[in-house]
């Protein structure tokens, strides 16, 4: 059960990614007007999911 969790953590992370690249960083970079802002951003929400996902997969018992 933990590999599972493991791999869908994995696979979360990816789509986020590529969500954020897709859509988000677009969206950053037309509010905030600034390349190292909406990069920033973008790093961050990231690696909010990526911390999340980790958290979220260890307290599996």
């Amino acid at each position: 059960m933990r590999l599972v969790a493991h791999i869908a953590a994995f696979a979360i992370v990816i789509l986020a990614g590529y969500l954020l690249v897709t859509y988000g960083y677009p969206d950053f970079l037309h509010r905030t007007r600034s390349q190292l802002v909406a990069q920033a951003l973008t790093f961050c929400a990231l690696a909010g999911t990526t911390g999340v996902m980790i958290w979220a997969t260890r307290k599996i018992p």
